[in-house]
């Protein structure tokens, strides 16, 4: 709102021709709200791993500028339990183009706690997107290995390179040596 001035400066000789100005209005359309957040057990110790569908920044198209994500052990259903829910300031993907997949994983948790997680989408506005669903998921408990032996063929060891050669002989431990 309010007056405008437009100028056009030529900057060689000749002359130019404008057969029309296009004015913009403000930006007044909210990200489209996720629909489909999925909540899992993550894979490391306090962990939750978070999936959707990237929304648009205009409803369902476009690119947004940035996710809010929070949890709570309620779910998160309105305005209010969202406002108290807990925010989840590391980790946030960059938004994606509408349709993408997103995924990110949510650390800190205390680890066997069930937590219940709610998404909103920002734009450059920003206009903020509706609540998401708000899935949960229960927090890993998975402490990795403790101390000991453990044979080179153990299912938590992984090797990535070329391929494994193989020795077996009764002297290793496990009878296996790669």
């Amino acid at each position: 709102s309010g007056s405008h001035t437009v100028k056009f400066v030529l900057a060689s000789a000749g002359y130019m021709e404008i057969d029309a100005i296009e004015v913009l209005g403000p930006d007044t359309t909210d990200p489209a709200a996720i629909a489909d957040l999925a909540a899992s057990t993550g894979s490391t110790n306090g962990t939750v791993s978070l999936s959707w569908t990237a929304p648009g920044d205009d409803g369902a198209t476009g690119t947004a500028s940035s996710y809010l994500v929070r949890h709570s052990s309620s779910e998160i259903n309105d305005q209010t339990t969202w406002d108290n829910a807990t925010e989840v300031n590391t980790g946030l993907p960059t938004p994606q183009v509408a349709g993408s997949s997103e995924t990110m994983s949510v650390t800190g948790l205390t680890p066997g706690n069930t937590y219940y997680f709610a998404v909103k989408t920002e734009d450059e506005v920003p206009n903020l997107s509706g609540l998401s669903n708000s899935p949960s998921a229960v927090a890993s408990t998975d402490t990795g290995l403790g101390s000991g032996k453990y044979d080179d063929t153990h299912a938590d060891w992984t090797y990535s390179g070329g391929s494994w050669n193989t020795a077996n002989t009764s002297s290793a431990y496990g009878g296996s040596v790669h």
